[in-house]
C-alpha cells in the first residue's frame, strides 16, 4: 500500500513525525498547556477524579500533571502494533521517525565512507560500511535486539514511565544512538541490527501485513520500503546490501530466511512473556490493578527514582523484602524464560497432535504455525492492557467498537498468514517472472487457458502453463 508512495513525499512525512517527536520531548521539560486538562474542575475526560489509588497500602497523592508521558505511553504507543499488522512493515519503515534519524547523516551528506579497492575497475572507491554477514551480530541480531527491547521495557518500570526528565533523556539517547549508527554504517543498519523496536515490527508483520504490498508479484524495481532516492523517472534504489534477505526489499522472503535461525524461537516466545510481565508487574508492585488502569503510573512526580529501594513485590498487604531495582528485572527475566519454556511445551504438544493427523507435516510448518499463534496471542494480550487507561474513559459503545476492531484485525492477520508457506512465496516469485514472458506469446497459449487473461491466472496455473508451453515449443 505504501510501497508506491513517492520518496519525496514520504521523507516529508518522516520529517514531520520527527519534528512532532522533538516537540513531545520539549514538552517533557516544559509544558504550560496540558496540566490544565487534568485539573479536577476542567471538565475534560482527563480531569483527576476522587477515585482512591493505593500503592503498597498507601494512598497515592495525585496532582494536576503534564500529559506528555501519558499521551505517549497510553495513546501513541498502543496504536503501533495494530498499525503494523494492518498496514505492514513497509508502512512503518517509510514513516518511522527513528529510521529518519538514523538517515540524517546520509541526507546531509555527512556519512562516513571508507575506502575500498574495486578489483574490476582498478579504482579506489568510497562506500558506506556495513555489518559483515558472517559476524556474530548478523547471525544473532534478532535475539540481541529482543534483549535490548526487554532491557528498555524493564527500564520503563524502574526509571522512565513517569519521570519526565529521565524519559526525555531516554528519547534523546535513542535518537543520538540512531544518528551515530547512521553516520558510521550505511543503509538501514540501525533498523536491521540495533533498533530495539525491530523484534516487535517483525513479530507483528511477518510474513505479511494485511495491506502489505507484495514485493514479488509483480516484481518492481524498488519494492516495499527499500532504501531509495527521488529521481527524474521515479524513485531509484540506493540499497547498499546492509543485510541479506532484507525485510525492506521483500518482507516475506526475509521471514522465511530467519524463522529457522537460532534465537528466533526465543524471540517469539520470550516476547509474549515480556509483554505479559510488563503489565502484571504493576499489580505485583502496587498490590492492585487501580495503579495501572487509572494511569496513575504515568505521572508520579519525582517518584520512580525514589522507589528503587522500596519493596519490589506486595502481596495481600505484605511486602516482599526484595528492592524494586532487583525485583523488576528478576520478574521480567523469569517471565521471558517461563514463556519460552511454556511455548516450547505447547509446540511439542502441537507437533504430536499434528503428526497424528498428518504424518508428513514438516517441522518448519509446525514452527510457522506456532509463531503465528504466538504472535496472535501476544498482541491480544497486549491489548487487554495497552491504552486501557484512556479506553476506559470512552462511552461503552466506543469501547466495544475498539475491542471489535482489535480482535477482528488480528484474527484477519492470523487467517491471512497461518496457511502460508515458503513454497507459496517461491511459486509466486517464479510465476511473476514467467507472467511477462507468457504475455508476449499469448496467441500461442490462448487455447490452453481457454481465453483467460494471463493476469487472471494463479501462480500455480502460470507455472504449469509455462512447462506445457515449453514442451509444445
Amino acid at each position: 500500500m505504501f510501497a508506491k508512495a513517492p520518496e519525496r513525499r514520504m521523507v516529508s512525512v518522516r520529517m514531520f513525525l520527527f519534528a512532532a517527536w522533538i516537540v513531545l520531548i520539549v514538552s517533557l521539560f516544559w509544558d504550560p498547556v496540558t496540566p490544565a486538562l487534568t485539573q479536577p474542575d476542567s471538565g475534560t475526560p482527563f480531569a483527576l477524579s476522587n477515585k482512591e489509588v493505593r500503592v503498597q497500602g498507601q494512598l497515592l497523592e495525585q496532582k494536576p500533571y503534564a500529559m506528555g508521558a501519558r499521551m505517549f505511553w497510553t495513546m501513541i504507543l498502543p496504536c503501533v502494533p495494530l498499525f503494523l499488522m494492518i498496514f505492514g512493515h513497509e508502512a512503518w519503515r517509510r514513516i518511522c521517525p527513528l529510521s529518519f534519524a538514523s538517515r540524517i547523516p546520509y541526507y546531509l551528506g555527512l556519512q562516513w565512507l571508507r575506502k575500498t579497492f574495486n578489483r574490476q575497475t582498478g579504482r579506489v572507491e568510497r562506500k558506506p560500511m556495513t555489518i559483515a554477514q558472517d559476524s556474530f551480530v548478523a547471525r544473532w541480531h534478532l535475539p540481541l535486539q529482543f534483549i535490548f527491547l526487554t532491557s528498555g521495557v524493564t527500564a520503563r518500570l524502574l526509571f522512565i514511565n513517569s519521570d519526565r526528565a529521565v524519559f526525555a533523556f531516554f528519547f534523546i539517547g535513542i535518537i543520538t544512538a540512531a544518528i551515530i549508527t547512521g553516520f558510521f554504517y550505511g543503509g538501514k543498519t540501525w533498523c536491521n541490527y540495533v533498533c530495539p523496536i525491530a523484534p516487535m515490527q517483525r513479530i507483528y508483520t511477518m510474513p505479511r501485513g494485511i495491506l502489505e504490498t507484495p514485493a514479488h508479484a509483480p516484481k518492481l524495481p524498488v519494492t516495499q520500503s527499500m532504501c531509495r532516492t527521488p529521481g527524474k523517472d521515479g524513485d531509484q534504489s540506493v540499497c547498499v546490501s546492509c543485510i541479506t534477505a532484507c525485510p525492506d526489499v521483500d518482507l516475506e522472503r526475509s521471514y522465511w530466511e530467519i524463522y529457522k535461525r537460532p534465537g528466533s524461537r526465543f524471540t517469539y516466545y520470550g516476547y509474549f512473556g515480556m509483554v505479559l510481565m510488563f503489565y502484571v508487574y504493576y499489580y505485583l508492585y502496587s498490590g492492585g490493578w487501580d495503579y495501572y488502569f487509572t494511569g496513575a503510573w504515568t505521572h508520579e512526580e519525582n517518584a520512580q527514582l525514589n522507589q528503587l529501594m522500596n519493596p519490589g513485590f506486595w502481596f495481600n498487604g505484605y511486602a516482599v523484602p526484595i528492592p524494586k531495582i532487583v525485583a523488576a528485572p528478576l520478574a521480567m527475566g523469569l517471565a521471558v524464560l517461563g514463556a519460552y519454556v511454556l511455548w516450547l511445551g505447547i509446540e511439542a504438544i502441537y507437533r504430536r497432535i499434528a503428526r497424528k493427523i498428518n504424518p508428513t507435516i514438516a517441522d518448519d510448518t509446525i514452527r510457522h504455525h506456532m509463531f503465528m499463534v504466538c504472535a496472535y496471542t501476544t498482541i491480544n494480550t497486549f491489548y487487554l492492557f495497552a491504552g486501557r487507561p484512556n479506553i476506559a474513559l470512552m462511552p461503552p459503545w466506543l469501547q466495544t467498537t475498539v475491542n471489535t476492531l482489535i480482535v477482528g484485525a488480528t484474527t484477519i492477520w492470523l487467517m491471512y498468514n497461518i496457511g502460508r508457506s515458503q513454497e507459496d512465496h517461491t511459486e509466486e516469485t517464479l510465476a511473476a517472472a514467467l507472467r511477462s514472458r507468457l504475455s508476449q506469446s499469448y496467441t500461442r497459449v490462448k487455447d490452453l487457458v481457454r481465453g483467460k487473461r494471463i493476469e487472471d491466472l494463479s501462480a500455480a496455473e502460470i507455472n504449469i502453463l509455462s512447462k506445457v508451453s515449453k514442451g509444445e515449443s
